[in-house]
């Protein structure tokens, strides 16, 4: 296998178009990097949410089954004091 270039120089230089070859491999990298920080930060927020979710979804279900606890126990409070009136 033999390198394609004379030298590193020659490797770098890249003909004359060398600059627009880095930059342009330069302006890639960067945009990888970005695409992988917005995936990797979408993620989170996407976790953090559907854990807000699911938290506010069980507040709810408690809240309802204390309100459901409360009027059981002034129903069957009133049940009682209709008894004691009755005898």
């Amino acid at each position: 296998m033999t390198f394609q270039f004379d030298s590193w120089q020659a490797f770098w230089d890249m003909g004359g178009y060398g600059f627009y070859v880095w930059l342009a491999f330069g302006v890639s990298f960067i945009a990888v990097l970005l695409v992988v920080y917005e995936s990797i930060w979408a993620k989170k927020q996407l976790i953090k949410a559907v854990n807000a979710q699911i938290a506010r979804k069980k507040r709810i279900k408690q809240n309802k089954q204390k309100k459901a606890a409360e009027s059981a126990d002034k129903e069957s409070h009133s049940r009682s004091e209709n008894k004691g009136e009755l005898s």
